[in-house]
């Protein structure tokens, strides 16, 4: 077989119930110049045979000797393969037929690029679709989102191989390692989301997501922590926390109101510091923190702060301009990255 251009890594851990389903869809992918790299990270399913099941000379099956966790497993992934570019699809979701063909298309045309995701559908454990999702797509946009929150589907990235070996995923960050990637690879080259929808990403009750959700979160405030600090943006602990729930969206927290005033004026803060920055977009700035704020007073009932008074000053009428944008996004059932 030739050197295949794409190395497609699975990491595989008890996903018996998906698992033919994530590979058949990249063994019909249009692009056929591939390998598909399992790694089973020592499932207790039936995942192994299923594996092993698969007769296409393109596959090929890896075992860990002890349970890793997912960063060490992609890593281990990432050195098996072959590849120009390697692609990742987790072992419950799904790569559309033109997902590989497309992504490939990008990052020969764009040798500045070192990464690219796209847009995805959400699907439910039976395979239904619950909504569908938009992500920025300039690179200055993702660079500034970034900053705020994770705005790549894991399961649609494809990296530029020499990258992914520069940049392993980090232990440290284990459930959440590639959020802490993408924002070591966009100071070093530029990442892209292609406007089409070329993955569905399954939620069900045994996602790795779902039943970590806990330490997710926590990795998650150590992470914008680090990021903070990066950016010169002073915080202290209670601040900190506040913000950490008003990104995972823990509505209940601000039944209490006092740390809604905490957090209205740390978004003020944050926004004064980073839209002096010409690298980023401040814009992409203004219209992630009115949404995310009118959905969350909405949802813990704070009607009276929807219109926040020190928001309208910061933002002028951008405000009011994000503000109808998203109820007519609403009205049309549209779903963005900073609203899932």
């Amino acid at each position: 077989m030739s050197k295949p251009l794409v190395s497609v890594v699975i990491p595989v851990y008890n996903s018996e119930k998906y698992l033919q389903l994530a590979i058949d869809s990249i063994l019909n992918q249009t692009y056929s110049n591939l390998e598909l790299i399992l790694m089973n990270d020592v499932s207790t399913d039936s995942s192994k045979e299923i594996c092993l099941s698969n007769k296409d000379p393109r596959v090929f099956y890896f075992e860990n000797e002890k349970n890793l966790g997912i960063a060490r497993t992609r890593n281990a992934g990432f050195s098996k393969a072959n590849g120009t570019y390697i692609a990742i699809l987790d072992n419950d979701d799904i790569s559309l037929p033109q997902r590989i063909e497309k992504q490939v298309e990008f990052l020969e045309n764009n040798p500045d690029y070192g990464m690219c995701g796209t847009f995805y559908s959400v699907i439910d454990g039976e395979g239904k679709l619950v909504f569908k999702v938009e992500l920025p797509t300039d690179y200055k946009d993702i660079h500034t989102f970034l900053l705020l929150q994770n705005c790549f589907s894991h399961s649609t990235t494809m990296y530029r191989s020499d990258l992914a070996r520069e940049l392993p995923y980090l232990v440290k960050y284990d459930a959440i390692s590639e959020y802490y990637l993408w924002l070591q690879m966009s100071q070093r080259c530029k990442l892209a989301n292609l406007p089409v929808n070329l993955g569905l990403y399954r939620i069900h009750g045994k996602n790795f997501s779902v039943k970590k959700m806990d330490t997710m979160v926590s990795l998650l405030k150590n992470l914008e922590a680090e990021i903070l600090t990066s950016l010169n943006i002073d915080y202290s602990p209670e601040e900190l926390t506040v913000y950490n729930h008003f990104l995972n969206f823990n509505f209940s927290f601000f039944n209490d109101s006092k740390n809604l005033v905490i957090l209205e004026s740390f978004l003020i803060n944050i926004y004064t510091s980073l839209k002096k920055r010409d690298e980023l977009n401040s814009a992409v700035i203004k219209n992630f923190i009115t949404r995310r704020w009118i959905v969350l007073c909405l949802k813990s009932r704070n009607f009276s702060s929807v219109l926040s008074l020190k928001l309208i000053r910061a933002f002028s009428f951008s405000y009011f301009h994000y503000f109808l944008k998203q109820v007519m996004d609403k009205i049309q059932n549209k779903h963005l990255a900073f609203e899932t």
